[in-house]
């Protein structure tokens, strides 16, 4: 099903909770942005409550080690425990004020699976995949100049050290799109998908009903 055919499904079904996953810009937001501003539905970000609820609650200061433990696995458990807690509250109340998206990157199924437990265990799992490859190439693309133009790194903390040293500043000075960065985005944008691949067979080792979008659609 591509990202239209899901669209008319949750506006004629009206799924209480939505959860959409991805890799890095695969269009989570935008699709989550569309449920909220033509559907109504209420918004909830994972990011949102590991910061909250972990980076801020334990006084953090290794943040990507914070959404590591949340996200993936590692210790403290007591870490991942409050994120479990925090998400299972926000949903709830969330719930309360009408239809929820929720938008995250989670890797690890079974912390997915004892947030999505009991009376939220009910939900349409939406997982977009990075492909075609040509497509990807060209969304990481776009978010690479856009974040540079922003001055914000646009992209995750494991590109940057594909990219040569004093790519980025000579980017920065000339605007110009060297051979060494193309090939940095086309490695980047491979891994990412290999990655997407190999996350999607475990979470669907736990959950038999995602919906898989690629970028074609």
């Amino acid at each position: 099903m591509n990202l239209e055919g899901v669209y008319k499904k949750i506006k004629n079904t009206k799924p209480q909770i939505v959860y959409i996953s991805g890799k890095t810009s695969t269009g989570k937001t935008t699709f989550a942005h569309q449920l909220v501003e033509d559907l109504g539905y209420v918004s909830i970000s994972f990011d949102q409550i590991v910061q909250k609820n972990v980076v801020e609650k334990f006084g953090v200061d290794d943040v990507p080690k914070a959404y590591v433990v949340a996200y993936r696995f590692g210790e403290p458990s007591e870490w991942r425990e409050a994120f479990i807690t925090g998400a299972q509250q926000e949903l709830r109340k969330a719930i309360l004020r009408g239809n929820v998206v929720v938008e995250g990157s989670m890797a690890n199924p079974h912390t997915l699976k004892s947030i999505f437990s009991d009376t939220l265990s009910d939900f349409e799992f939406i997982y977009i995949h990075p492909t075609p490859i040509e497509k990807y190439t060209s969304r990481i693309y776009k978010r690479f100049i856009g974040g540079v133009r922003k001055g914000t790194s646009g992209l995750p903390k494991d590109f940057w050290p594909m990219l040569p040293n004093g790519e980025l500043e000579k980017f920065k000075k000339t605007g110009e799109m060297t051979n060494d960065i193309e090939n940095s985005i086309k490695e980047f944008s491979k891994k990412s998908q290999t990655e997407s691949s190999e996350r999607l067979r475990v979470l669907q080792e736990v959950f038999s009903d995602i919906t898989v979008v690629d970028l074609e659609n």
